[in-house]
């Protein structure tokens, strides 16, 4: 009973490492080099593509033809390119090598904001392509790692080693029980026989035992010596609690790995944050909103004109504008004004969007976006930019006709209780705080300014495993 609790208290945090499985996808598209029979001149073509790439040692999925198999994910091997379409999972560790892609990192790395990924960048198995260049329509991936040797597998490993460690002092327990349970069972059964024996030689009066006879009367005392002696709180004592603990626990939002995290819980003298959806709400959403002297429109137009531009894009930056927006527009002038589609719509990796609406062109994104519209910055919009930046946020231009008007402040913002939080187990507890995050060393720096932790508690750019060796 005691070890069927305890099991139980581990499948539920178990089920968070479930879902994590499930975002490992399942198949994955392998393209290789075309190898279809083709007219006499397709074929030339392909001759002459073939000695091109074969010349300059690299072959390029988007300049040259391929083929491509759906394949089950344990037939990918190292060294093989995948193809990775827009909204998939990707299936592998590898290096991109070709075409460019926004993935969103949060479930490996905590890193809130999607990261552009450009040829030679690292990608991990399991995060998501939620946006690739227009002009491709995909990205391709060059695998590096498969199987038990991916940044998932690993992390799953870690918690599966946590989950089967036994408790220290359950152990001891056990090992008590192992000795002392048929202990107790030989002095009930000998409690038994010497009653019995008693009984039967009329040493005890037969009033004593008239009405259920020698052997119920006996056994009476054998029960009684096995029920006090017998050890059942000793080994269902720290599965019980582990059961509460664990539940009491995930009621609060907080996971144990098993009851040895429980049992070291009273000596703890150091505590480790991660940042993203622990000290921060694990979502952007705009934190800064400056109308510029150039800007010629009325709010509530302004908001609309962004809304029903940004509405068309699928990057997570561009969800936390319309939500601002929709919050922020008048509820009367919505009900006058319907959101529209915009016209010669168009959205790049990792820069920006741009469209038509309602005869006025609009752009938004960052920098590198502005530079390709041939938008220019003014020297105060730059200043606001860079202040931005330094407080760890994303930097966001809005451009109408041409003309910046608006600079946003995009940031994955903190719990209104995380600084107080640590301000508790640092002053009033006397714990060591750290806070170790997947996310860039500015906006690390920028948070820890703001939790009131020194720059030599803070790790930045880590993955779960140095994450894990931290703690460590």
């Amino acid at each position: 009973l005691g070890k069927w609790m305890n099991a139980l208290a581990v499948r539920r945090t178990g089920q968070a490492l479930t879902k994590l499985m499930n975002l490992q996808s399942k198949t994955a598209i392998r393209v290789l080099p075309s190898s279809r029979t083709m007219m006499p001149q397709q074929n030339l073509l392909l001759e002459q593509q073939h000695n091109s790439h074969d010349d300059e040692g690299e072959w390029d999925p988007t300049q040259h033809a391929y083929d491509e198999e759906i394949v089950d994910i344990r037939l990918v091997q190292p060294n093989d390119t995948v193809k990775v379409l827009r909204g998939a999972s990707i299936p592998a560790d590898g290096v991109v090598s070709h075409g460019e892609m926004t993935v969103d990192e949060s479930m490996i790395t905590g890193e809130s904001v999607p990261v552009l990924k450009l040829p030679g960048s690292i990608v991990l198995g399991g995060t998501v392509c939620v946006e690739v260049a227009e002009d491709s329509a995909a990205g391709f991936v060059h695998v590096t790692g498969v199987g038990s040797s991916t940044a998932l597998a690993q992390i799953v490993q870690l918690v599966q080693d946590a989950q089967t460690r036994q408790v220290p002092i359950q152990s001891l327990a056990d090992t008590i029980s192992s000795v002392f349970v048929p202990t107790v069972c030989a002095l009930s059964l000998l409690t038994y026989m010497i009653w019995y024996a008693l009984c039967s030689s009329g040493v005890v009066p037969k009033d004593w035992f008239a009405e259920e006879g020698a052997g119920t009367f006996s056994l009476m005392f054998a029960i009684a010596c096995l029920v006090i002696s017998c050890p059942c709180a000793l080994g269902l004592a720290t599965p019980t609690a582990v059961m509460v603990g664990t539940g009491v626990g995930a009621a609060h939002g907080i996971l144990m790995k098993g009851g040895e995290a429980l049992e070291k819980a009273s000596g703890i003298d150091s505590v480790v944050f991660d940042k993203t959806g622990t000290l921060t709400k694990g979502k952007p959403s705009v934190t800064d909103f400056f109308m510029l002297p150039e800007n010629k429109f009325e709010e509530n137009h302004l908001l609309w004109l962004l809304a029903s531009l940004e509405r068309n894009s699928e990057h997570p930056l561009a969800a936390a504008v319309v939500a601002y927006a929709e919050s922020n527009i008048d509820d009367e002038y919505l009900e006058s004004h319907s959101f529209l589609n915009p016209s010669s719509f168009r959205a790049l990796t990792g820069r920006g969007a741009s469209g038509t609406i309602d005869n006025v062109k609009v752009a938004v994104g960052n920098r590198r976006f502005a530079t390709m519209m041939k938008i220019d910055i003014p020297s105060h919009v730059e200043e606001n930019m860079v202040q931005l930046e330094q407080d760890g946020k994303t930097a966001i231009l809005a451009a109408f006709d041409g003309v910046i008007c608006l600079v946003l402040g995009i940031a994955d913002e903190l719990k209104p209780d995380a600084a107080d939080a640590i301000e508790y187990l640092r002053d009033t507890l006397k714990v060591d705080v750290w806070m170790v995050t997947g996310d860039n060393s500015r906006t690390a720096r920028a948070i820890s300014q703001k939790l009131g932790l020194s720059s030599d508690r803070v790790i930045s750019e880590a993955l779960p495993v140095a994450k894990v060796r931290q703690v460590k």
